[in-house]
């Protein structure tokens, strides 16, 4: 779990932003036909902005043709018994064959294969995150 200030309740931004960095999966959600869509993604962080890779498919032209976009990082830690969760919301947007260089200088890299040749970016609007204690009592009798 990334380093974050301690006790229950909102992260700051910079809290938010050590979050996002430390990972490289979550969750996309976007609008196809109107109707709300989420997926599994990994993912780097470049300057201000959250990029991953995709395909010419459903995703890519959902976010083009309505760009809104939100975005979940979330852990468990079990043996503290605290959840940490970063929401994101912004807009997508492909990135020019320019930006495709620098990003391939952070080490993005497709999960699932080659064939992910669409580098898109997230240029978020408002960042939130909670870090919550966890109150599961059937994990301690199971120990």
């Amino acid at each position: 779990m990334a380093e974050v200030s301690t006790g229950q309740g909102a992260l700051s931004s910079e809290d938010c932003w050590d979050v996002l960095t430390s990972r490289e999966f979550g969750r996309l959600a976007y609008v196809v036909d109107g109707a709300p869509a989420i997926v599994p993604i990994n993912y780097v962080v470049d300057g201000g902005q959250l990029v991953f890779r995709t395909s010419d498919g459903t995703k890519l032209h959902s976010i083009v043709a309505d760009p809104r976009v939100a975005f979940e990082v979330d852990e468990v830690d079990d043996a503290n018994e605290i959840g940490i969760s970063v929401v994101v919301r912004g807009e997508a947007h492909v990135l020019s064959a320019d930006e495709e260089y620098r990003i391939e200088q952070v080490g993005l890299r497709a999960w699932l294969g080659h064939d992910r040749p669409v580098l898109v970016a997230i240029e978020p609007h408002e960042i939130t995150g909670r870090r919550y204690g966890l109150k599961r009592p059937w994990r301690r009798m199971m120990r």
